[in-house]
């Protein structure tokens, strides 16, 4: 078992360098504000080309945006009687919730959060 922990442990001849990775580290959570920014950043590095279009390959152009959203609606007449929004994150279908009515009170799970909503305003 040990010989087998070890192989897993060697480096592929496809890895990234390790001194790659640790670059891209300091700037994982950056929000450069164009995609010419980042590129910039990425030939300020000086990878190699392999490396460089390998990270430009992985990284989408484009930052998914995501809000929740809690609506209250007039069960006669469709109309939206208040709506609610705050900041989320974009998890794909995850994040919907069927909200609970109790209390006065509209409660829902967000992408990140958990509502608990005045159900007359939606305050």
């Amino acid at each position: 078992m040990l010989v087998t922990c070890v192989a897993g442990l060697k480096k592929r001849a496809d890895a990234i360098p390790l001194e790659v990775y640790e670059k891209l580290l300091t700037v994982q959570k950056t929000r450069f504000p164009n995609e010419a920014a980042m590129i910039k950043w990425v030939d300020d590095q000086h990878f190699s080309e392999k490396v460089r279009k390998e990270i430009l390959d992985a990284v989408p152009p484009t930052m998914k945006v995501a809000e929740d959203v809690v609506v209250c609606v007039d069960l006669a007449t469709g109309k939206t009687l208040w709506k609610f929004k705050s900041p989320g994150e974009a998890t794909g279908r995850m994040a919907s919730s069927t909200p609970c009515v109790a209390d006065g009170r509209v409660f829902a799970l967000g992408s990140t959060n958990f509502y608990a909503l005045n159900a007359g305003d939606g305050s």
